[in-house]
C-alpha cells in the first residue's frame, strides 16, 4: 500500500517521520515554496516526552541536541504592555477570549502556563527536510491528479476538506522587531486592543491593523481528522492537517493519530 502526502510543509513532514517510524514508505507532493515560521513549536510535557520525539524524528538524544532543539519558553500576560505578569487573572483570562469571541478551552493561551519547554520544530523541519529530500516530488498540487488514485492511503495537508463547514477567523501578522523583556510569548489581555499576541519578532493582529505582512487562517473548533475509505479502489484519504481540516490541530495531535493512533 503506498502511502502518498499531499503538502511539504512541517506537517508533511511529521507525517512522513511517523510513517518512517512505523516502517511505512512514502511519497512527498509539494512546491517546495513553504517557508516555516519562526515560532514553531511542538510543548513537551517531560523528558520522556522529548526522549520518544527524538526517536521519531530520529535526533540523537544527547546533550548537544538538547541544546540544540530544546528550549523552556517563557508565557507573559499584560493588559497594557507597561506591565508583564507571568500569571493571568481571571478576569484577564476572561478579557482575552471575550475580545476574539471564543470559549475557554484547556489550549487556550498556552494552556495557561507561565512557561514549558519546547521542541523547536523549525529545526526539526530543517532536518526532516535534508532527511527525506529523495522522498520529495517537486511540483505544484492539483488535488484533482491523486482524487481517483488505487491502492494507496493519501494524507491531505493542504486542501480543505468538503466534510467541513467551519468558517476561519482571520489574524493579521505585523514582522516587527521588540522588546519582550525576555518573554518568549505575551497576550494582550486588553479586551479593546487589537493585538492578540506579541514576540520578539511579530505582533498578531484579530483584526486588519491598516498594514501588516502576511495573514493567518484560525479555526477553533474542536481539532479533528476525516478519514474516508474508497473500498472498490483500495484507497483512504485523509485530511490531516492545519488547512486541510480547518480545525486547529496540533502536531502532537498528528503524531498521536499517526504513532499511538488516539
Amino acid at each position: 500500500m503506498k502511502n502518498i502526502i499531499l503538502g511539504d510543509g512541517i506537517t508533511g513532514y511529521i507525517i512522513a517521520a511517523c510513517l518512517n517510524y512505523n516502517n511505512e514508505e512514502f511519497e512527498i507532493y509539494g512546491d517546495g515554496k513553504y517557508v516555516p515560521p519562526s515560532v514553531l513549536l511542538l510543548k513537551c510535557r517531560n523528558q520522556y516526552e522529548i526522549m520518544e520525539y527524538f526517536h521519531i524524528f530520529e535526533i540523537e538524544h544527547n546533550v548537544e541536541n538538547l541544546k540544540k532543539y530544546v528550549k523552556t519558553i517563557k508565557v507573559g500576560y499584560t493588559n497594557d504592555f507597561k506591565t508583564i505578569v507571568d500569571e493571568p487573572t481571571p478576569e484577564m483570562k476572561v478579557s482575552y477570549l471575550l475580545k476574539q469571541g471564543r470559549e475557554h478551552v484547556v489550549s487556550a493561551m498556552s494552556d495557561n502556563l507561565t512557561s514549558f519547554v519546547a521542541i523547536n520544530l523549525k529545526l526539526v523541519y530543517e532536518h526532516l527536510k535534508e532527511k527525506y529530500k529523495k522522498h520529495v516530488i517537486t511540483q505544484k498540487v492539483n488535488i484533482d491528479d491523486f482524487k481517483n488514485k488505487n491502492n494507496c492511503t493519501i494524507y491531505n495537508t493542504i486542501f480543505p476538506t468538503e466534510l467541513n463547514d467551519f468558517e476561519p477567523s482571520i489574524e493579521y501578522i505585523l514582522v516587527d522587531k521588540t522588546d519582550t523583556e525576555g518573554y518568549d510569548y505575551i497576550y494582550d489581555c486588553n479586551r479593546n486592543s487589537r493585538i492578540k499576541r506579541m514576540t520578539s519578532e511579530y505582533v498578531e493582529y484579530i483584526s486588519n491593523p491598516g498594514y501588516y505582512d502576511f495573514e493567518i487562517k484560525n479555526f477553533y473548533n474542536e481539532p479533528r481528522i476525516y478519514t474516508t475509505t474508497y473500498p472498490k479502489r483500495q484507497c483512504t484519504w485523509i485530511d490531516i492537517g492545519r488547512n486541510a481540516t480547518k480545525t486547529q490541530i496540533k502536531q502532537e495531535d498528528i503524531i498521536k493519530f499517526m504513532v499511538k493512533y488516539e
